[in-house]
């Protein structure tokens, strides 16, 4: 909380963490931008203190070799007069993490349900050619067709599963159930 002057008010430890500053450092009574030296929230705390409204940005800080990306948000409020701001940070370190996840993540389930799905697709162009001809070739390939869904269906479930784990289970059950259940159907 920063109170006239950008005068540091209150500073809790995690906020000085995630801002680089070292615990020892006694930030109260002192000017906010003496210690802490990032242009943009500078410039989001003057625009702040001014009355133009609530400020956002993100913020990279680079500890060593760590990058720690920041939300933060400063908003006025009380009195012009009083001008105080509270310096809102949220560390998105982890919240960055599980979407690179989720990303690589998709990326390596789309290739997945693409093999199966070009080997049902020959199996089935194949089967079209040989069912008149070779009835035992063309029940070969039924088969596999077979073998090919049932490893889709291994795949969604794991998918399902995974899903499950991140969002609760009563909404992606019945998604599951009408998901899988014609493919079920078709075999």
């Amino acid at each position: 909380m920063l109170g006239k002057g950008d005068q540091v008010l209150l500073i809790n430890p995690a906020a000085k963490d995630l801002l680089g500053v070292s615990e020892s450092v006694d930030m109260v009574g002192k000017i906010f931008s003496e210690i802490v030296r990032y242009p943009d929230l500078t410039r989001a705390i003057r625009v702040a203190s001014s009355g133009e409204g609530s400020q956002k940005l993100k913020l990279e800080i680079t500890d060593g070799d760590t990058i720690r990306p920041l939300k933060i948000r400063v908003d006025h409020f009380g009195s012009l007069s009083e001008n105080h701001l509270l310096i809102t940070i949220r560390d998105e370190t982890e919240s960055h993490r599980v979407d690179s996840m989720r990303r690589e993540f998709i990326a390596n389930i789309s290739h997945e349900l693409k093999t199966p799905l070009a080997a049902i697709k020959g199996y089935a162009e194949t089967v079209e050619l040989a069912i008149k001809d070779d009835p035992e070739a063309a029940s070969h390939f039924m088969a596999q067709i077979h073998d090919q869904c049932l490893r889709l269906e291994r795949l969604i479930a794991d998918m399902m599963q995974l899903a499950r784990a991140q969002a609760g289970t009563s909404f992606l059950h019945l998604i599951e159930l009408s998901f899988i259940a014609p493919i079920e159907e078709s075999i």
